[in-house]
């Protein structure tokens, strides 16, 4: 998941996209592909020598497990939903904090 500061990026061609339309199940896949257990799954299917690479396919196969009770994962999700929202608003003030301090510089220089 990228947040406004990445948005309409340029990133690595090793990028794989997962496009999820609804929001509760793209926060809980998000969320599970976090764990060790995805990760575990990721690993199984790298390739190359130096630099390890996973194909879109790769990440397609992934088991999800799928809870009985969406209810029981809906505190996962909700936290980390707030996660991204304060990561939004973490990297605006960090914007605006270096905006500021670089006009500062500017001025200070200037005389």
């Amino acid at each position: 998941m990228i947040t406004q500061r990445l948005d309409n990026a340029i990133a690595s061609d090793d990028l794989i996209r997962v496009c999820i339309e609804d929001e509760f199940m793209r926060y809980y896949v998000y969320s599970f592909l976090q764990s060790k257990e995805a990760y575990d799954q990721m690993i199984r299917n790298e390739y190359g020598a130096v630099q390890q690479h996973l194909e879109p396919q790769h990440i397609k196969d992934i088991l999800i497990p799928i809870p009985d009770d969406w209810n029981n994962v809906k505190d996962v999700v909700e936290r980390t939903k707030h996660y991204f929202e304060t990561k939004e608003e973490l990297e605006r003030a960090n914007s605006y904090a270096l905006e500021t301090f670089e006009g500062m510089i500017k001025r200070l220089t200037s005389d």
